[in-house]
């Protein structure tokens, strides 16, 4: 995919609980929905260790599924606060998801460390869907480094 659009990039595969670079490597980490599908003791330490790798004055963008969908009610909740064996909404079938409250989020990011920017909420409903209480509800939060 670089080549082909003439980019330069490198892909690396790894844990984002202990990630493999250099304290303070990154002015800007992005999260596109993958710290939502691990329990609650992983996310907190991948946000150690995205604070761990971030330049002081970088930023973090977060974006987890809310509390709020519509498949949060639908499976059966872990020790960990993951939801497994979703049966409705539009994240059926997709494995284990951790649905996160606004307190959730506000626990992650200690005011010692992290300064919100934002937090935005979003809910889209499939109008033409069959099911009129199938709703996807995320998060977009963007934390500063203190």
């Amino acid at each position: 995919y670089f080549k082909e659009n003439k980019l330069l990039g490198e892909l690396q595969k790894g844990r984002f609980e202990s990630l493999q670079f250099d304290d303070q490597t990154f002015d800007f980490v992005i999260d596109r929905a993958a710290l939502t599908c691990v329990g609650h003791p992983t996310q907190q330490q991948a946000i150690h260790e995205i604070y761990r790798v971030l330049r002081s004055g970088g930023h973090f963008l977060f974006t987890p599924y809310a509390d709020t969908h519509s498949s949060c009610k639908a499976g059966k909740l872990s020790d960990e606060g993951l939801t497994y064996d979703i049966s409705a909404g539009t994240l059926q079938g997709v494995g284990h998801i951790r649905f996160l409250s606004k307190e959730d989020i506000l626990s992650l990011f200690p005011e010692q460390n992290w300064s919100i920017i934002s937090m935005e909420y979003e809910t889209r409903q499939d109008i033409l869907s069959d099911d009129h209480n199938s709703f996807h509800s995320s998060w977009r939060v963007v934390v500063h480094k203190k």
